[in-house]
């Protein structure tokens, strides 16, 4: 990724986008951030479904015995014990058994029939 004057690879922090484009307008509003300096940082690839920014699980469409579970634009952590339950059903009974995750399968992603979150703030 080119940041303007630097070709930033995606495991490098980018200092001088987190310096012009969340820093400076954060501590403008917040004033006291401007007392705290951040020491370390991280970067890295970012699991993210561009059709819709929702979770992919499911039987994946055209390939045997293969499941997905991606796409959950930084929350996977947050959802894998109930993404993980409901992948384990799936598995043994061929369906969701305790919360249905059909709305998040694949064949949406095939047809382009993007999910629609209506309640973001």
């Amino acid at each position: 990724m080119w940041n303007g004057s630097n070709l930033i690879r995606p495991e490098d922090v980018d200092w001088e986008f987190f310096e012009e484009a969340i820093w400076a307008p954060l501590a403008h509003r917040i004033p006291v951030f401007e007392e705290i300096k951040p020491g370390r940082a991280w970067a890295g690839p970012y699991d993210m479904n561009e059709v819709d920014h929702n979770a992919v699980l499911g039987p994946a469409i055209g390939v045997a015995n293969l499941y997905l579970a991606n796409g959950f634009s930084g929350h996977g952590l947050q959802h894998s014990p109930g993404i993980g339950r409901g992948l384990a059903e799936h598995i043994l009974n061929g369906r969701y058994v305790t919360v249905d995750l059909s709305e998040l399968s694949h064949d949406r992603i095939i047809a382009h029939r993007p999910l629609v979150e209506e309640n973001v703030l």
